[in-house]
């Protein structure tokens, strides 16, 4: 007997996967970037952290975080 499928939850569970490709595809040219940078601080003998970068970057995350309604836990201090 094949089990029955839900049309509607089938093309959530789609659109999930679709989104998760985004996800990832999205993190590997964010660490594509990453790299960039790391390249051209060498270049230029600058530190690899920077606090006040650091600092800008993290409150950018909780207010993204914020604006789409999740929890900034977790993100760091």
């Amino acid at each position: 007997m094949i089990p029955f499928v839900d049309p509607i939850l089938s093309r959530l569970r789609s659109r999930i996967d679709e989104t998760d490709v985004e996800l990832i595809r999205c993190m590997a040219k964010r660490l594509e970037l990453s790299k960039e940078i790391a390249t051209r601080k060498k270049q230029m003998s600058s530190p690899v952290l920077q606090p006040d970068r650091a600092t800008v970057v993290q409150n950018n995350y909780r207010q993204l975080a914020d604006d789409f309604g999740l929890s900034a836990a977790g993100l760091g201090d």
